[in-house]
C-alpha cells in the first residue's frame, strides 16, 4: 500500500490522475498531522523515483490543493519531457537540435 497504490491508480487511468493533497497525505503519511515542506519534498522525490511526475513540480503543503500526477512513460509524460528540454535550451539561448523529438516515440504516435 502507499506509493504502490498511488502509482497503480495513475497508471490505471492512462497515465494521468488528479488527486487532492488530503488523499495523498492519508495514503502516504497517515501518521502525520500536517504536511510540511520536507515531507512534501520527500513524497515528490519518491514518486519521481517510481516514474511519476507531479504538477506542481513539488507537492504543496496545503491539504486543500489538488495536484496532477503523470506517468513519465505515458504520451503526456513524453510531451512534458520534450517541453522541459525545449524550455531549458531556450533559457540558455539555444534552439532544439534537429531530431530531438525522435526519442519520444510514444508522443509521436498520439499526434
Amino acid at each position: 500500500m502507499g506509493y504502490a497504490e498511488i502509482v497503480g491508480a495513475v497508471r490505471l487511468d492512462g497515465g494521468v490522475k488528479r488527486f487532492p493533497m488530503l488523499t495523498i497525505k492519508q495514503t502516504l503519511a497517515p501518521y502525520r498531522d500536517r504536511l510540511g515542506a520536507a515531507l512534501c519534498k520527500e513524497m515528490t522525490s519518491e514518486l519521481r523515483s517510481r516514474g511519476i511526475l507531479t504538477l506542481p513540480a513539488t507537492l504543496p503543503t496545503d491539504e486543500r490543493e489538488w495536484v496532477i500526477l503523470i506517468d513519465e512513460k505515458s504520451a503526456l509524460g513524453d510531451a512534458l519531457a520534450l517541453a522541459t528540454k525545449a524550455m531549458l535550451l531556450s533559457r540558455v539561448g539555444l534552439p532544439m537540435p534537429p531530431g530531438a523529438h525522435e526519442k519520444h516515440k510514444r508522443l509521436a504516435r498520439h499526434l
